[in-house]
């Protein structure tokens, strides 16, 4: 191991803790019944803006501890209409994950039944409103944490694009587990296995913020609606 490599991980492994420890905090205090970001609409908004501040968070650790961008992984730039026919195919594979993860759980007689979504659908009926703000506020952080910030540093870590790629959806699915059911971990953990794969190959950052955006209002208005 080369004194570089060492003082790399010095300045990358701290950033991914206090990030992990920024997610986890809610969730443990949810757990314990201390917060509960799903009780009204004002404790979803601080729920929300908080995840914003945590993106910020990591901009400025990026930026000023490792003293480079955000995003390590240079951006192509991608003609609009391959843009649109990428959203379309991880749309489509996102829906065909779904349906495969809904089999497998009744097959194995498992439930889908979100006690946390259960919770949230009254406060999104009564207003619609935020649901725009919550699908563009998953897009957007979710992508550039977990895919854009992230996946790049596992592997530079871990030199192992495969390591990288599995690591990074595992904690973007084990972050999903306040919602309660199997499926709530294992869909975003396929969903973070394609989208780091998508990031990869395509190194664009763009489309899966849209992707994101749309999955996620289409899922919300779907359940809402």
């Amino acid at each position: 191991m080369t004194e570089t490599i060492t003082l790399s991980k010095k300045q990358i492994v701290p950033g991914i803790g206090i990030m992990l420890l920024l997610f986890i905090t809610p969730m443990v205090l949810g757990y314990w019944g201390i917060l509960k970001t799903n009780r009204n609409i004002f404790s979803l908004v601080i729920h929300e803006l908080y995840v914003w501040v945590i993106l910020f968070f990591i901009y400025i650790y990026a930026t000023k501890i490792e003293k480079r961008n955000l995003l390590i992984l240079s951006e192509i730039d991608i003609p609009f209409k391959q843009i649109l026919k990428n959203i379309f195919l991880l749309i489509l594979s996102f829906v065909g994950i779904s349906i495969a993860v809904n089999v497998i759980l009744h097959l194995t007689g498992n439930k889908n039944d979100s006690i946390y979504i259960q919770k949230l659908v009254p406060i999104l009926r009564q207003y619609k409103v935020i649901i725009p703000f919550i699908a563009i506020t998953a897009g957007v952080v979710e992508e550039l944490v977990f895919r854009a910030y992230l996946f790049p540093r596992f592997e530079e870590l871990f030199k192992n694009t495969d390591i990288a790629i599995i690591l990074s959806a595992a904690l973007f699915g084990i972050l999903h587990i306040s919602y309660g059911t199997i499926a709530q971990v294992a869909f975003p953990f396929l969903f973070g296995v394609v989208t780091a794969l998508h990031y990869k190959k395509h190194r664009n950052i763009k489309t899966l913020i849209y992707t994101h955006f749309l999955w996620d209002f289409l899922l919300l208005c779907k359940t809402v609606l």
